[in-house]
């Protein structure tokens, strides 16, 4: 690796762990014991290692079932420091081994209904997307995603007269440490969203997700497009992004809890992380 090359790497690597930091800094509030500097700065470079090892693997071209390149199969979140972030008491945590993650991957494949081989691939991937839309309640309440539905259901993009808002007081709801009680809306979903999130915080797997809330409105462009985001329209919420990213495959690296995206998909919502495979920590109220 040349000189620029591993300049870039080390940047990456510092700039995946700089975010890492931040959550796990805002998921101390739920454990018993105060975040160590120490504990925090090793497992978040751990976790930027771990992300580069996938990252290699998909570019050396692992296979899944069927053959098809780019998927890491039941690999797990391994990388130099000899695994994925340590766990933080009393919060779940990315499976830190190979047969962790195979067991992950095993149960989600029996419970989409797909062979249970421990390799995600095609097949698992097509069972997860018909799992969680045959969850949606029919005729489903939203509209198709593209522009000219969202305008003529949501309203124009950025208008702020189309939000309203709704209380969470109480309800675990976090932004980078930060307790939030109020989130902005469109006011076509702001029901929808308000159950949604009174049941994920009743719900133990769901409180290190909420407790990591990154946003619903924000009138910006789509990452890498001139066209508008569903933000744009306050109609779509980030939960947990640093281990749910746009460009992390669902579920071999990204770690959204499939409870937290069937509580969703009830409301009708679209699940990027079942259904796109990539972006886990996205969902919108969009068919």
């Amino acid at each position: 690796m040349n000189r620029e090359k591993r300049k870039k790497r080390e940047s990456r690597r510092d700039r995946i762990a700089l975010e890492a930091m931040k959550i796990l800094m805002a998921r101390s509030h739920l454990s018993d014991k105060p975040s160590d500097p120490d504990w925090v700065a090793r497992n978040a470079y751990a976790y930027a290692d771990a992300m580069a090892a996938e990252r290699d693997k998909r570019r050396e071209g692992d296979t899944g079932e069927s053959g098809n390149t780019g998927n890491t199969g039941n690999t797990g979140n391994t990388g130099s420091s000899g695994g994925s972030l340590e766990p933080s008491p009393s919060i779940p945590s990315t499976p830190s081994t190979p047969i962790k993650q195979e067991s992950r991957i095993v149960a989600l494949q029996r419970l989409v209904g797909t062979s249970p081989d421990g390799i995600w691939g095609s097949k698992s991937k097509a069972a997860a997307k018909a799992y969680i839309q045959k969850r949606k309640p029919s005729p489903n309440p939203w509209p198709e995603e593209d522009r000219r539905s969202l305008e003529a259901f949501y309203g124009k993009p950025g208008d702020t007269n189309e939000l309203t808002t709704i209380n969470v007081t109480g309800m675990g709801v976090f932004f980078e440490g930060k307790v939030v009680n109020t989130i902005r809306v469109n006011k076509k979903c702001a029901a929808s969203l308000l159950r949604i999130i009174k049941k994920l915080s009743t719900m133990e797997v769901a409180k290190p997700i909420l407790a990591n809330y990154a946003g619903v409105f924000n009138d910006r462009a789509m990452t890498g497009s001139t066209s508008k985001s569903t933000h744009a329209w306050g109609v779509s919420i980030d939960l947990d992004p640093v281990p749910n990213g746009n460009s992390m495959p669902w579920p071999t690296v990204a770690t959204m809890p499939i409870e937290v995206m069937e509580v969703f998909a009830d409301e009708g919502w679209l699940c990027a992380g079942a259904e796109w495979g990539r972006d886990a920590m996205h969902f919108q109220a969009t068919r």
